[in-house]
């Protein structure tokens, strides 16, 4: 069993890999999860399948929804598609601004498609390198409004768990970068 990194009443952070941190899980366990992998800049997009597909199975075992990043492939079949306009210029790692709308593939839920309008939102999160913004957040849980549990596998700068927290649900967090749960968790404690 990982130990929590972080621990509130609402929220529980991980530091460590989602494929050790969910085998502790118990199937269906969790009502809604994201799923953002990481970019794996320079690295060939078979790579990045061999490493987010055993993960995703694992999310998909203990989540009943998923809402998933899936810019870099189809991972499975689905059956809707949620895309927004970005507005906010992010900047990747590897320096190149991100796109100005971003496809997620959603399972699970009621069937739909819809155009998130993500207003054009700059994040202080000088500590990670592709912050999400609250207001981000905000929208994708709107997907889901009735889950108690929500989950973010690829945590990062943690809006997601932050935006749950104040919606009075529980939120689990897993990061495998200290620096990114050390920053969460200081976010959270404010």
């Amino acid at each position: 069993m990982v130990a929590p990194y972080y621990s509130d009443e609402q929220v529980t952070i991980y530091l460590g890999d989602c494929l050790e941190v969910l085998a502790d899980y118990e199937d269906k366990s969790i009502d809604y999860a994201l799923c953002e992998a990481p970019w794996f800049v320079g690295e060939t997009s078979e790579r990045w399948q061999e490493w987010v597909l055993p993960r995703f199975g694992q999310i998909m075992r203990v989540s009943n929804n998923i809402v998933a990043s899936c810019s870099h492939r189809r991972l499975i079949d689905y059956h809707e598609v949620c895309a927004w306009d970005h507005l906010v210029s992010l900047t990747v790692p590897d320096g190149r601004n991100g796109l100005e709308w971003e496809p997620y593939a959603v399972w699970g839920g009621k069937p739909r498609t819809t155009m998130l309008d993500i207003p054009s939102v700059k994040t202080s999160e000088g500590w990670h390198p592709s912050a999400k913004s609250l207001v981000w957040a905000q929208r994708i849980l709107s997907l889901f409004p009735e889950s108690e549990v929500v989950l973010d596998v690829f945590m990062g700068s943690g809006p997601f768990v932050r935006v749950a927290k104040k919606m009075g649900k529980k939120a689990i967090g897993i990061d495998t970068e200290e620096a990114y749960c050390e920053g969460v968790a200081r976010c959270l404690s404010n």
